[in-house]
């Protein structure tokens, strides 16, 4: 077999593969669940006397930050792993 060939088939994802991958996992399996609860729950804001920007800042650090975040650390430490 061309060595060729093998070298392209085991080299690692790209970050935008793992971004979609990370983004997709963690919004189902994290922030769907968190705002089902929520959603049941909006005591949750009114108690905290959130402003006009808290529930649109909520939304953007959970469900865009944190998972790019994730994304470059995971895209990072899979780039620094020996071959």
């Amino acid at each position: 077999m061309d060595s060729s060939k093998i070298a392209s088939k085991s080299r690692l994802p790209g970050f935008a593969s793992v971004l979609l991958h990370v983004f997709v996992l963690w919004n189902l399996a994290f922030c769907a669940r968190l705002y089902a609860v929520l959603e049941d729950e909006p005591v949750f804001f009114l108690g905290r006397r959130s402003g006009a920007l808290d529930l649109p800042l909520f939304v953007l650090i959970l469900s865009v930050m944190l998972p790019g975040l994730l994304a470059a650390v995971v895209w990072l430490a899979g780039r620094d792993t020996p071959s």
